[in-house]
């Protein structure tokens, strides 16, 4: 250890007599490595961490495919038939994304919203952190309105306070009995909605057109043993019997199911995936960069190794002074590097 110690302190010294040797390489690195942390923290946060759910490699996205649209939002009527003649969910829900405007006490806000059914939160495994999700009986038609509101919304306009749930707020010009918070930070499909409203008062309004595709979007969780493929398979099955029943509709028109977290990531994945390829090629360049610093400065230091070989040090001894030095200037540019990185991730997040 001691003799450890004596060679951590004359790395230091040789580092510190050399500044501009050392700013180069401790940057080099501290670039390589800053941009590979970034931008694996950013592809763990986006591609590899599972969705914040209970059992989430179980949950799916439904949607339609046409021969002229690959992916489509679904039409309300094959949503119902899809609901009562699928076997292989426990649950299937639908969201609505929308923009309202919040009026009444204070200044008017335009609000980022959601329909949703009242099993969706059950099916998300999701509870409120004030009062209670949906009733089955106020996701209907000709129900009294309520509304759930973000927890962001439920500190900005009700100060966090205790009595929030219960109060009247007006949205478009509509009076809605708030019921529920929703936990911080809740998001269904990357969107992080002000107030969740249900869905079935709104859809029980829409025409009957198999062919208008509202911006619906079903959600669905598999029973236990069932796999995507049967899904995928029950669900084409379903699709061909409604377009022999309704030809004038769903011709063409088949099901798709997928994972939420392939889903929500498959546009973003291959960008992702190439900069990080990218970051590892200029990673490998820096380390090339600094191998060949570290060999001419080797080259600079024969005489010196050649009278410590001369008085007695033997050859491990030579390369260990040599390897300490490296591992300091390793893990100086290796913290300089997080920094960088902690720096950087959250405007690319």
């Amino acid at each position: 250890m001691n003799s450890l110690f004596q060679d951590l302190r004359y790395a230091l010294r040789r580092l510190h007599k050399t500044p501009g040797f050392t700013t180069i390489a401790v940057l080099t690195l501290a670039l390589g490595i800053g941009a590979n942390t970034a931008i694996f923290t950013v592809i763990d946060a986006v591609l590899l961490r599972p969705l914040p759910y209970p059992d989430p490699g179980k949950l799916v996205l439904l949607s339609e495919q046409t021969p002229r649209f690959p992916i489509l939002s679904v039409s309300y009527q094959n949503l119902v038939d899809w609901r009562q003649q699928s076997h292989s969910f426990t649950a299937v829900g639908a969201i609505r994304n929308l923009n309202m405007t919040l009026t009444g006490d204070g200044d008017p806000e335009r609000l980022i919203a959601q329909m949703a059914n009242a099993n969706i939160f059950d099916l998300l495994g999701v509870q409120a952190t004030r009062g209670r999700t949906f009733l089955p009986e106020e996701d209907r038609q000709g129900a009294a309105g309520v509304a759930m509101i973000s927890y962001g919304l439920w500190q900005r306009r009700f100060s966090g306070a205790e009595n929030a749930v219960g109060q009247s707020i007006t949205l478009d010009n509509k009076p809605y009995t708030v019921i529920g918070v929703l936990p911080a930070g809740f998001q269904v499909l990357q969107q992080t909605p002000d107030v969740v409203l249900p869905f079935e008062p709104w859809a029980k309004t829409l025409p009957d057109d198999r062919s208008w595709h509202p911006g619906i979007l079903p959600l669905a969780r598999l029973k236990e043993g069932v796999t995507l493929e049967q899904a995928r398979s029950e669900m084409t099955t379903i699709a061909k019997r409604l377009e022999m029943q309704y030809p004038e509709f769903d011709t063409g028109t088949t099901a798709l199911v997928n994972s939420m977290q392939s889903q929500l990531v498959q546009n973003i994945r291959p960008a992702l995936l190439m900069i990080l390829g990218a970051v590892g090629f200029v990673l490998l360049i820096a380390c090339t960069n600094v191998a060949n610093l570290l060999l001419a400065r080797a080259t600079a230091r024969k005489r010196e190794i050649a009278v410590r070989t001369a008085i007695g040090a033997s050859r491990w001894r030579v390369v260990r002074l040599v390897l300490t030095e490296s591992v300091v200037l390793s893990i100086i540019g290796a913290a300089l590097g997080l920094l960088l990185a902690r720096a950087a991730v959250p405007p690319l997040l």
